[in-house]
């Protein structure tokens, strides 16, 4: 599987960092890697200045990082919101960059100086070719800013025995807004191979997500569903639903 770079920096950045992208493409280019640009754009939310990665943006890295192997280059403190909705950081509903990518992207500061990249990329490299998720039912499949939990650490197994132990085993699980998480291999559709950490999944792979105790609502950065029995979600979050199970809500 082919290595992409993928470098978000601050729009107001652009001359403190252009030595450094400089060297990344040109190092990218000498071992045949992809490499994306894309610019954070600085906000005053709450009296305070943010990094905003467009919802298009994060959208195209997360769902690329499960069919290629991605590093994630970020300068300053990236959010990616969480929802279509226009006051999303307003209200809390955003996530850091590298927590966004995280279990599904390498991700680490652009370098601070010219010098230090090859031995960064070097690091990517290696990173990248370990093969650290399981299988399907590992949590690490999970897409973190759909599926609502407080517990994201899952590096040791200990961890993802806790996590089973909270939310359910692998085929069967619940979250924090109580939808229920199920995995039904004979009903996956699709031949779309996604990829996690190394592992591959099963075409058309993905979970049956239903709401209990009346209609529920999933965002992406870019979508909002309202969930009135249930919902297909896959690893790279990519929702699909009809009615008059689930209806996609406009913004």
């Amino acid at each position: 599987m082919e290595l992409e770079i993928w470098v978000v920096f601050p729009n107001t950045e652009r001359a403190a960092t252009a030595a450094v992208r400089d060297r990344l493409r040109k190092e990218c280019r000498n071992r045949s890697w992809q490499m994306q640009e894309k610019t954070s754009c600085v906000q005053r939310v709450n009296g305070r200045p943010l990094q905003l990665v467009t919802a298009t943006d994060a959208v195209n890295l997360y769902r690329r990082s499960h069919r290629a192997k991605v590093a994630v280059f970020f300068a300053g403190k990236p959010l990616v919101p969480l929802s279509p909705d226009a006051r999303a950081v307003r209200l809390g509903q955003s996530m850091a960059l590298a927590s966004f990518v995280r279990y599904k992207a390498h991700a680490r500061r652009l370098p601070a100086e010219p010098t230090d990249v090859s031995h960064h990329l070097d690091s990517c490299e290696a990173s990248c070719g370990q093969m650290s998720c399981e299988d399907g039912h590992d949590p690490r499949c999970l897409p973190f800013h759909v599926f609502t939990t407080r517990r994201i650490d899952l590096d040791e197994r200990q961890q993802r025995r806790r996590f089973d132990d909270f939310h359910g085993a692998g085929a069967r699980r619940r979250d924090g807004r109580d939808l229920r998480w199920r995995l039904d291999p004979a009903n996956f559709h699709g031949r779309d191979r996604l990829h996690v950490a190394g592992c591959e999944l099963p075409p058309g792979f993905h979970w049956d997500v239903t709401a209990s105790g009346g209609p529920k609502m999933i965002t992406t950065a870019t979508e909002r569903w309202q969930v009135s029995q249930y919902i297909n979600v896959a690893p790279d979050a990519h929702l699909r639903g009809r009615a008059p199970h689930a209806r996609k809500v406009k913004r």
